[in-house]
This record gives structure tokens, C-alpha cells and sequence, in this order.
């Protein structure tokens, strides 16, 4: 099949779908799927400890959306499937056909499945990156499902259609003749997806603080190149991917500070991260205070 299987199919005891993503529902609102075959969690056990957090006046609007879009998805969710398939294999025929200076990402080698939905184009043989690449799209009325230094990536839907296509490409038209092209560089997969490992010891982590008290602590702020061994008071969190480098109380490394200049200077969005107030000042972070 063109399509991944579902979670539940593969055993998971939850899953949780982002229904606004594909789904047609509004922001925010997404289904949690309990599988039947669980034997460690039940509805009843999930609806207790909903009712810990959850509000007694939930967003009727966003349930209202919730359950048009499993209407809809009843009735044509196949077929809008099928179509958003399509689209997304046209796009890929054309960008592979016309535009230079980037590559369409296939399925890599080893994975058993891969959506198809998703579009991901490689600017690795662009003079932009992907953040100026999504800027210039934004321009063109054209956004993107989320941008990253190396690569932009779209999602088709049941609500995607011919003419939106025809759109981005004319838009990739248009890019790439202003901006040039240069060699594209085939590099390691790690560098292709922006990918940094970073191999932190238990040692390293052993005087660590608990998350807990580390956000209750008493804490300053400092300069990233002085933070390095201090333990961190936030989450610090570049966006894309949405990982957190840094969780209160972790002692925050050399690497880690590397990871978060690299993130800064691509473009992507810092949670926990004072920004300088002019381009002389350094980036700063919240530490604990240590005796």
C-alpha cells in the first residue's frame, strides 16, 4: 500500500491523531484512539485520568469540527485519500522534472513503509536554505508544513487539489531562477536530515537535578558558552524538529550548546532561549544556582 499502517495494528496500546493535520478538523483538535486489545490500559482508566486535567468546559467548537471531519471522513475518506496520493506523486514527477537544485526525498533504503502524502524537497543544491526557501514561498501564498535548514516538507490532503500544485511549482519556477543553483552535494544521510547525535554518559548526568527541582531552584541567566556545566533551569527546544536539547535539570554540554548555536543560525525557532536584544549580544540561557 502507498499508506503506513496505523499504530494500533502494530500493538500500541494509544494513539493519538492529529486530525487537524490531514483530517480537516480545526487547529488543536485531535482524536485518542484506545485499542481494544490492550491489557494494560482500558477507557475507564483513560477517562479517570483525563478527568485530572481536563476541563469542564472543553471547546465545543473544536468537538463540533472533530466530528464533521469523521463524517466526512466516512463517507469520501477513501477517496480524498486516493486523490491526495496522487497529487503528491504528480508533484513529485514534476519537481523531479523541472526544478534543479533540489531532490525530492524517496523512501529511504531499510524503511518497510513511508507516507506518501508527505512531500519533501532536499534544497542541498539551492544558494538558500529551507527557512529562506519557506520565506519566499509565504511571499508567493504558498505554506509549507514545516521547514528546516536543509529541507521543506508539504502535506496533501482530502482538501488538496490540481491547481495548488501547479502553484508551488510555478512558485519553485520562479525561486529558483532569482536565487541559482549550485552542485548538489550527495553527503552522509546524518548531514542530509540536519541530524546530530549527541552521546551524553550517565556519568555525565549522575550530580544531575531532578526536573522538578531544578525549575523550583533559584537560577540566573548566563551566556550559552558560560553555561557549559551548569545544570539548565528550562527546556530549551529548537523547533523544527520539536525535540527539547536541554530538560531542567540535565547538565547542559558542549555538544548541546553546539546543537543550539547550529539551530540559531539556520533559522529555527528557540523555546527557552533568551535572544540577544542586538546582534552583538551573545544567547543566553537560565541555569540553576548551584552551591
Amino acid at each position: 500500500g502507498k499508506m503506513p499502517q496505523d499504530g494500533l495494528r502494530f500493538g500500541a496500546d494509544l494513539v493519538v491523531q492529529s486530525t487537524h493535520k490531514t483530517g480537516g478538523a480545526l487547529t488543536q483538535a485531535a482524536m485518542l484512539h484506545v485499542s481494544r486489545d490492550s491489557v494494560f490500559i482500558s477507557e475507564e482508566s483513560i477517562a479517570r485520568a483525563l478527568s485530572l486535567v481536563q476541563s469542564s468546559s472543553p471547546s465545543y467548537l473544536l468537538l463540533m469540527s472533530l466530528d464533521a471531519a469523521r463524517h466526512e471522513l466516512s463517507l469520501r475518506g477513501s477517496t480524498g485519500i486516493i486523490r491526495a496520493l496522487y497529487l503528491a506523486e504528480y508533484a513529485r514527477m514534476r519537481i523531479s522534472n523541472e526544478i534543479q537544485g533540489m531532490q525530492v526525498l524517496e523512501r529511504p533504503h531499510g524503511f518497510d513503509s513511508f507516507d506518501s502524502c508527505r512531500l519533501t524537497l532536499l534544497v542541498n543544491g539551492l544558494d538558500i536554505d529551507g527557512f529562506e526557501l519557506d520565506e519566499m514561498l509565504i511571499e508567493r501564498g504558498i505554506y509549507a508544513e514545516l521547514p528546516s535548514s536543509k529541507s521543506v516538507m508539504f502535506v496533501f490532503t482530502n482538501g488538496s487539489r490540481v491547481f495548488e500544485v501547479d502553484l508551488l511549482i510555478n512558485a519553485l519556477h520562479e525561486i529558483v531562477e532569482n536565487v541559482g543553483t549550485r552542485p548538489i552535494n550527495n553527503t552522509t544521510d546524518s548531514e542530509n536530515h540536519n541530524a546530530v547525535i549527541v552521546e551524553n554518559s550517565i556519568e555525565q548526568q549522575l550530580d544531575a537535578m531532578t526536573p522538578r527541582n531544578a525549575f523550583f531552584a533559584a537560577k540566573h541567566v548566563v551566556s550559552l558558552e558560560q553555561s557549559i556545566g551548569r545544570l539548565s533551569s528550562t527546556v530549551v527546544c529548537p523547533y523544527p524538529p520539536g525535540i527539547p536539547t536541554l530538560m531542567p535539570g540535565e547538565r547542559i554540554s558542549r555538544e548541546s550548546i553546539a546543537i543550539l548555536k547550529a539551530a540559531h543560525h539556520s533559522g529555527a525557532s528557540i523555546t527557552g532561549l533568551i535572544e540577544p536584544e542586538s546582534s552583538s549580544n551573545a544567547l543566553q540561557v537560565s541555569v540553576v544556582v548551584e552551591d
